[in-house]
């Protein structure tokens, strides 16, 4: 693959380190302009503030969630970036995301789990390696 042809490549972005660390790779091999940032919400992830029978407004979590992934690209010196925010699974998600987009990258982090925690949580990496139209690169977690 000739990462200068990249024209799109998908960075999925869940806070998590790794999540950063894919896209820190990413932005080694493509283009800063060619990079999509992509935060899935997961069903039933609503604030605690809200509490169990509040009133839960999706526009307001999503817009919390931009400013914070916001100040962590500037706080690693990234700069701002436009983050999409959708909400459901995020394997599928990011999956059709990438083909709507019509990327030629993903970049997703892992996390590295197994066991019965991979089976509690089930892996968005795997799904996205097994599901996604493009190429997909994988980020392993650094070991402490």
């Amino acid at each position: 693959m000739d990462f200068r042809k990249i024209e799109r490549a998908v960075v999925p972005i869940d806070m998590s380190e790794t999540s950063y660390v894919a896209l820190q790779a990413a932005l080694t091999v493509v283009d800063v302009n060619a990079i999509r940032l992509v935060h899935v919400i997961r069903p039933f992830s609503r604030p605690e503030r809200e509490g169990i029978w509040g009133h839960y407004d999706n526009d307001s979590h999503a817009r919390d969630v931009t400013v914070q992934i916001q100040e962590e690209l500037e706080a690693r010196g990234v700069g701002a970036m436009p983050i999409d925010i959708h909400f459901g699974s995020p394997g599928p998600i990011i999956c059709e995301y990438a083909e709507r987009v019509q990327a030629d990258l993903i970049v997703i982090g892992s996390h590295g789990r197994t066991g019965f925690r991979r089976m509690l949580m089930g892996s968005v990496a795997e799904t996205v390696v097994r599901h996604a139209s493009c190429s997909v690169i994988v980020v392993r977690e650094r070991p402490a």
